[in-house]
């Protein structure tokens, strides 16, 4: 019987078909048989002889692609992929389509294994110098060692690799290195015999100090410090707060002490922690001592080093430190101890500021700024200092100002009560007083009626200076006393009234109104002052005087007062009258001078300097009975 070419591809197919059921029922087998791309079978066995023989046997070094060995072996690509070699075998991929034949293998293998013998390999440089994946650098290192202990990974991600002898020869020449080493130093001045890369070298120390219970140093970056250094600058630090007593805190955290109080308290138990800095008793004692003579000394004081900047928060630790050691002598403001002594000039010396800015007319108040202003100019007090000071301060200035001007306006109110009492009131009652004694009824008339005229003048006068007085200084002063003596005063201008009924009239109003202002009606004394004042008035102005009228008009009111209570207000033209009065009354000698004097008057004849003379003794000589 003769099979056709399709009979005997039907036969394979059935039996391989066949055995693929019957391998299922026992384990899993591979199909004996393969279609070839071009038709036909093989044998699976043989197509994995081919395969072999191509990667395994074959001398080229090219590598080879799954693409490639389908066409060289008439096999389907997806088939290829389960009839490569073992993996035990010398060969490998890259990626997936990749194929490095064993000559290249061995090539790959023989050189990595003399790179390992005395270096580590960057594992990211060295599969780009040689075109591979890490997938086959590690079936490589599998093939020239024994364990997987015999190699070292290394790095964050891995990228480095060397064998344990070598690793463990440079750890052993490291600690070595670092047992000698006294300063930092850049770790790639490490083993430089061997040219070790910096990650390496870097990640070899790490894992060596990391092994340490107590390790020889540390590394930040690619300094290494050793222990021994870190020690002589921690112990550095310690003499150095022995030595100024103060120390910054950065300074300790700059040298890795992560628990400086601990570090430093173990040491120096009587230390102070402030908020950036450490300080020691003999700091505090010393700052309190400043303290004490700048307040002695200025009145305040501010906790400051002059040579090491305090933080605010050290300088109020440092406050409160030193609180505790004032008795009550000082307060705080704005940060700063003043001296209650200080508080008591300031507040005096606002005071007196208030008083000098009471007598200025313009001011109507102490302002605040202008208190501040003042005593920034005459001390050293810082300004935010008396700035808070001004607190308390400035309400006892105002109260000072306003009592100072009450004081002012009072005092000037009765100063001009008693102007007024004096050159007015006094004047009147002596003119008045002095008329009464007038035994000449029509001269006394005249002389009365004189007086009426002239003391509404002086009284309306007087009492419109009074009131414009009093009212500036308090604006809610009652004015109706000074209308109801002008009111009066017109009343008793009425025509026809006798003199002396309007001088009584004159004398009751100023009565009134001296009561209602709160005056009093000068007493005796006070008059008779009045009355030597006035006459000592006259006599000034005898002595200044050469118009013979006037100074014989003056030498006879003067002798009439020295005669009678009281001081006559007269003219010249009532100088006969009163020389008349005079006759019998002062000897004949003074008399007979005065008669003359007056005929030379009247005559118009000049009066002699040794006459005027005469006039001006008789005033001296009169004088009060």
């Amino acid at each position: 019987m003769v099979f056709t070419e399709a009979d005997l591809k039907g036969i394979v197919r059935n039996l391989s078909i066949h055995a693929s059921t019957q391998s299922t029922l026992r384990h899993p087998q591979r199909p004996p048989a393969l279609e070839l791309v071009s038709g036909g079978l093989v044998l699976e066995y043989h197509a994995r002889s081919m395969i072999a023989r191509i990667i395994l046997q074959d001398k080229q070094t090219a590598r080879i692609t799954l693409l490639e060995l389908g066409t060289l072996t008439n096999i389907k690509v997806k088939n290829i992929e389960t009839l490569l070699p073992p993996d035990e075998e010398e060969w490998g991929r890259v990626g997936i389509s990749t194929i490095v034949r064993k000559s290249e293998f061995v090539m790959l293998k023989n050189d990595l294994s003399e790179k390992l013998s005395s270096n580590v390999l960057i594992v990211s440089d060295y599969c780009q110098s040689k075109a591979i994946d890490l997938i086959l650098l590690r079936k490589l290192l599998r093939s020239i060692t024994t364990d997987s202990s015999d190699v070292q990974w290394l790095g964050h991600d891995r990228d480095m690799v060397c064998k344990t002898s070598f690793y463990t020869e440079c750890q052993e020449s490291l600690l070595k290195t670092l047992q000698e080493i006294t300063r930092p130093v850049d770790i790639s001045t490490f083993l430089p015999e061997r040219s070790l890369p910096i990650e390496f070298i870097s990640r070899l120390l790490a894992s060596t100090l990391k092994g340490m219970n107590e390790p020889l140093g540390k590394l930040k970056g690619t300094t290494y410090t050793p222990r021994v250094y870190d020690e002589e600058r921690k112990n550095a630090l310690i003499e150095t707060l022995q030595k100024k007593n103060i120390i910054d805190l950065d300074s300790l955290t700059q040298e890795g002490i992560k628990h400086p109080e601990t570090f430093v308290k173990s040491r120096l138990p009587n230390v102070h922690f402030l908020k950036n800095h450490i300080v020691t008793d003999v700091y505090l004692s010393q700052l309190d001592e400043n303290v004490r003579g700048k307040l002695q000394r200025d009145g305040w004081a501010d906790v400051k080093d002059t040579e090491q900047k305090l933080s605010p928060g050290d300088e109020k630790i440092l406050r409160q430190m030193i609180r505790g050691n004032r008795r009550g002598d000082t307060e705080e403001h704005a940060s700063v101890f003043v001296a209650k002594s200080l508080r008591a000039c300031l507040t005096g010396k606002a005071s007196e500021f208030a008083s000098q800015q009471a007598q200025a007319t313009q001011v109507t108040t102490i302002k605040w700024q202008e208190l501040l202003t003042h005593l920034s100019g005459t001390t050293s007090v810082p300004i935010s200092v008396l700035t808070s000071l001004l607190t308390t301060i400035h309400p006892i200035a105002v109260s000072k100002f306003t009592e100072h001007v009450t004081r002012l306006r009072e005092s000037t109110i009765n100063t001009a009560k008693e102007a007024f009492t004096d050159k007015c009131v006094s004047r009147f009652m002596l003119h008045h007083t002095a008329l009464k004694g007038i035994p000449d009824e029509p001269l006394r008339s005249k002389l009365g009626t004189d007086l009426v005229e002239y003391s509404r003048e002086l009284i309306i006068g007087h009492v419109d200076k009074l009131e414009n007085t009093v009212t500036s200084c308090d604006e809610e002063f009652n004015i109706g006393p000074f209308n109801d003596v002008r009111k009066a005063f017109q009343l008793s201008a009425k025509a026809g009234k006798k003199p002396e009924f309007a001088l009584k009239e004159i004398e009751q109003c100023l009565a009134s109104f001296q009561k209602q202002m709160g005056m009093a009606i000068p007493s005796g004394e006070l008059l008779a002052l009045k009355k030597g004042e006035m006459l000592n008035d006259l006599r000034a102005q005898l002595q200044k005087t050469k118009d013979a009228s006037l100074g014989l008009t003056v030498v006879l009111i003067v002798i009439h007062a020295s005669l009678t209570p009281g001081v006559l207000k007269a003219s010249g033209k009532y100088v006969p009258k009163l020389l008349k009065l005079l006759q019998g009354r002062i000897d004949s000698g003074r008399f007979e001078h005065l008669v003359r004097t007056k005929e030379a008057v009247i005559a118009r004849s000049k009066v002699s300097e040794e006459d005027f003379a005469r006039l001006r003794e008789m005033a001296q000589e009169s004088r009060d009975n």
